[in-house]
């Protein structure tokens, strides 16, 4: 259901199945709020979620819970923190995907952090390097690092 729902709104912003299959690595509760917000029509509030909810067999008071209750940090309070600049940098680097990573930061920015960091780790990079390149703090870059390294090994068993 959540993987349905986040390709269809990746989708509407220009990704594809690869970057979805990438961001339910990091934890899709707050996905699946990003996407409600993303795919209901603010004009049209109340029909926007039944059909959501009966397209994607959803109870309506889920989705309505989802859209009604996103808790979201705004652009100023993001801009505050010292990696926020570096994280949506290194991201659009990665994938020229602007308005996707703008619209999701404000609900999921902590998974975008992981992602980025998950993304810096599979390209070989050292976690000094990643935390200079990031500014952010060593114990997140080596959870990601082993989150990492336990998914790759376990395709091997």
């Amino acid at each position: 259901m959540v993987r349905e729902l986040l390709t269809l709104a990746v989708k509407k912003y220009g990704g594809d199945t690869e970057l979805v299959d990438k961001l339910l690595l990091h934890d899709g509760k707050q996905y699946f709020t990003w996407a409600m917000r993303s795919l209901v029509d603010p004009m049209d509030t109340y029909n926007s979620i039944f059909a959501l909810s009966e397209v994607f067999n959803v109870p309506v008071s889920k989705v309505s819970y989802a859209y009604f209750s996103a808790s979201s940090v705004s652009r100023y309070e993001l801009s505050k923190l010292p990696e926020y600049v570096l994280v949506m940098d290194t991201l659009n680097s990665m994938r020229s995907l602007p308005q996707l990573w703008d619209s999701m930061s404000l609900f999921c920015y902590r998974q975008l952090k992981r992602l980025c960091i998950d993304e810096l780790v599979a390209k070989d990079l050292t976690a000094k390097q990643i935390m200079g390149d990031l500014n952010v703090s060593n114990g997140l870059v080596y959870t990601v690092r082993s989150e990492h390294i336990f998914r790759e090994l376990s395709k091997y068993k």
